[in-house]
């Protein structure tokens, strides 16, 4: 490996990290869901300059590029590390989580009159909520991350 950095993913071969510009590198982890650990090391090609260090982040692909997430760092005093990679981070997870669940309860509203008003409201059963609980704990038992796929 001829590069600056490498990267491990545990049970993988190095991933060798590419210039993007003059002070940014960047590599692809193919089958990236499947990863808890990544490994961010120098590979002793090239120093970094006296006192300067490289942040490391990482980004998972989404419909709108997604965003960035710090994970540490790397210098010449400290040439690798060890990082443990959300998967994707928990606010996806529940905005993707809720969306799915109002779309699926949406389908049930029934507009009944206000006993208060008299005026015409929209209500959504239980059984709706109780239905949306199973279908997403049977699609999340057979694929914790089919919620990725999700486009609500």
């Amino acid at each position: 490996m001829s590069g600056i950095f490498g990267v491990i993913v545990s049970g993988r071969t190095p991933i060798e990290v590419l210039p993007v510009s003059d002070s940014e590198f960047s590599c692809e982890i193919v089958n990236a869901d499947s990863i808890n650990h990544v490994v961010v090391f120098l590979t002793g090609a090239q120093p970094f300059p006296d006192g300067i260090g490289g942040s490391v982040y990482i980004r998972w692909p989404t419909t709108d590029g997604g965003n960035w997430h710090y994970l540490g760092f790397i210098c010449n005093q400290k040439p690798s590390a060890i990082f443990k990679v959300a998967q994707s981070t928990l606010v996806e997870f529940a905005e993707k989580m809720i969306r799915n669940l109002i779309n699926h309860t949406e389908s049930f509203t029934q507009r009944l009159p206000d006993p208060a008003t008299g005026r015409t409201q929209e209500y959504i059963p239980v059984t709706a909520f109780q239905s949306w609980y199973n279908s997403f704990s049977r699609r999340f038992q057979a694929n914790p991350y089919f919620w990725r796929a999700l486009n609500n």
